[in-house]
């Protein structure tokens, strides 16, 4: 493993353009890799056909639940339909994005979680390291594919361009009950030091985000305008897979995820680079490890 990788994403470092340099890529993988360094975010076009977004569509809407309006599985969000849905499970293995996820984060990715959309989500800006995390840290990314149009009245994607730089939010020491007081704090200066951007994607792009980039859903403005999507979230291998809002990890105690490859059904080891680790102690459902024992 490189050293200089072992703590943070290549695109993350601070010897970033010295190691572009060595890379020598393309012109094209080049200014993609600098926009995501810079934005932490990117843009990649004709991820899908048409006839790929359809079928997509087409599978997941028998497992839309127009009875729930919240929830994992309601009106709007279906989580997890790889397990029904072979072309969801397909887009998130697609070779060429994990291909791409290597090139940007030079570890091996894989993909732990899909939601998919029929509407637009209309939440407001977050972290994806809020709900779930890495040690090292910034080991995750998100994808984000439209399955039709996007315009400004379907609810379009919004983020902050660079807002991946904010330091993640570790709540040890103030009462859980204050997250979203915490989370309107963040919001309240977003606007003062970030351009906020909606994405009006044409149908088969897709966006590649920094799991620290603050990203949202904007207001839907046609009542009962769909913009059907799908996200897949990716981990890396050879780190520690966590929850933080139930974690203290700053004391190295980590609600930790059991998490698995999609793409094969495997569950990944908690490792740190190339330690194995074992649980030192758990209590309440929060654990310490430490090194295995050889």
């Amino acid at each position: 493993m490189n050293p200089l990788t072992a703590t943070v994403p290549w695109t993350d470092s601070p010897f970033f353009e010295q190691m572009l340099l060595e890379k020598q890529l393309s012109p094209r993988d080049e200014a993609l890799v600098r926009a995501f360094h810079r934005d932490g975010y990117v843009v990649l076009d004709d991820v899908l056909t048409p006839e790929q977004c359809a079928t997509i569509r087409d599978e997941v809407e028998p497992l839309y639940r127009p009875d729930e309006p919240e929830g994992p599985r309601s009106r709007y969000r279906v989580q997890d339909a790889y397990g029904e849905c072979p072309s969801v499970r397909a887009l998130a293995a697609d070779s060429r994005m994990l291909d791409f996820l290597r090139l940007l984060y030079e570890r091996e990715p894989f993909p732990f979680q899909t939601l998919n959309f029929k509407y637009g989500t209309q939440q407001p800006a977050h972290s994806d390291t809020q709900h779930f995390s890495s040690v090292p840290f910034g080991f995750m990314a998100g994808v984000w594919v439209a399955l039709e149009d996007t315009t400004h009245e379907n609810g379009p994607l919004l983020y902050y361009p660079g807002s991946h730089r904010i330091p993640d939010v570790d709540l040890l020491g103030i009462d859980p009950s204050r997250f979203i007081e915490c989370q309107q704090q963040y919001l309240k200066h977003l606007d003062t030091q970030f351009e906020r951007v909606e994405f009006t994607a044409k149908q088969g792009q897709a966006l590649i985000w920094a799991a620290r980039l603050w990203h949202g859903g904007a207001a839907i403005t046609k009542e009962g305008a769909t913009r059907h999507s799908q996200v897949t979230h990716y981990y890396f291998r050879d780190c520690i897979y966590f929850a933080p809002q139930n974690s203290a990890f700053s004391l190295g105690r980590f609600k930790l995820k059991d998490t698995f490859d999609i793409s094969t059904g495997e569950q990944i080891p908690h490792r740190y680079n190339e330690l194995d680790l074992e649980v030192a102690d758990a209590a309440e459902d929060v654990t310490a490890l430490r090194p295995a024992k050889a």
